[in-house]
């Protein structure tokens, strides 16, 4: 409000400068509560970007310790996968050793063999197993039940695994 305008209405000095007055009071007191609630303002505006802050940091937190999770999840999967296929191999050179070489003691000629030098496929077939078995049968004949002794026998497959037995050894 400008003093022209009160003159303009017919007012008088003094009742303008009331008026001016009480409305530089009011101006003040408005500039105070606005100042106030301004303030109000930006702290309850900052109080809610620091819980979406606090809130962000938090799923953040979560998000890294799944994530480590996952890559210990995979890790241990990873271990177990080899573990079961080193599991499979052996149980698979086993069956074959047992199938076409027949030795009296399997777990015996699987410590004498290099299982990493050996592969099987997925039809069965393998390959790098005789390589290894083969030498062991010609030089260590007394492993294997179907292979003649160095005498020219052949050993008694019907004892197969069985004690020996010299007395009958001797009487034949």
């Amino acid at each position: 409000m400008k003093r022209e305008e009160l003159e303009a209405m017919g007012l008088s000095k003094e009742n303008i400068d009331a008026i001016m007055r009480q409305n530089g009071i009011d101006i003040e007191n408005a500039k105070q509560n606005a100042g106030e609630s301004g303030a109000a303002l930006e702290k309850s505006r900052a109080d809610r970007l620091q819980e979406q802050l606090n809130t962000a940091l938090a799923e953040l937190t979560a998000a890294q310790q799944e994530g480590a999770t996952a890559a210990q999840l995979r890790k241990n999967l990873e271990n177990v996968t080899a573990q079961l296929n080193a599991a499979t191999k052996a149980n698979d050179i086993r069956a074959i050793l047992e199938k076409e070489y027949k030795p009296k003691d399997v777990a015996l000629l699987m410590k004498l063999i290099d299982s990493e030098k050996i592969t099987i496929n997925q039809d069965g077939t393998h390959s790098g197993l005789k390589e290894q078995v083969d030498p062991l049968k010609t030089g260590n004949s007394y492993l294997f039940s179907d292979t003649p002794d160095d005498r020219g026998g052949s050993p008694d497959s019907s004892n197969a695994g069985g004690a020996f037995d010299m007395n009958a050894f001797l009487r034949s």
